[in-house]
């Protein structure tokens, strides 16, 4: 075995490794195109935290359109139907968000955490 210290030999040697054809890079770049992958765009679990997301604004901002309703009437009758009505769903809609947002945080975290016990457990020793 020869101690190489020179970079520039280094890189001749590099250079030397024969380069793929052409043909067969441009094969292997059609059969990954081909290949039926989303990517993370269509995660489940980021999708499911994105819409807890905007679930958790769009609560606060409806008890704000709700505030701006109310506030242009003096009828009590509409301002009780403003706020039952739109009070409800900003609530319902806020709820929503946080379970969304907790569930696919968690499951997330959970998935993580049970890949770290299968390596730890993979590389645990057998026996006693």
């Amino acid at each position: 075995m020869t101690d190489v210290t020179d970079p520039d030999e280094v890189l001749g040697e590099a250079e030397a490794v024969e380069q793929p054809s052409a043909g067969r890079v441009d094969r292997f770049r059609s059969e990954i195109g081909d290949m039926p992958v989303r990517g993370r765009a269509g995660d489940p679990d980021r999708l499911g935290y994105r819409a807890g997301v905007a679930l958790l604004v769009a609560g606060p901002l409806l008890v704000f359109v709700t505030w701006l309703k109310v506030s242009d009437t003096n009828v009590l009758h509409e301002q009780v139907s403003y706020l039952v009505s739109g009070g409800l769903l900003a609530l319902t809609l806020s709820a929503a968000g946080v379970a969304l947002f907790l569930r696919h945080s968690f499951s997330r975290t959970m998935r993580l955490w049970m890949v770290r016990l299968m390596h730890e457990q993979r590389e645990r020793p057998e026996g006693p």
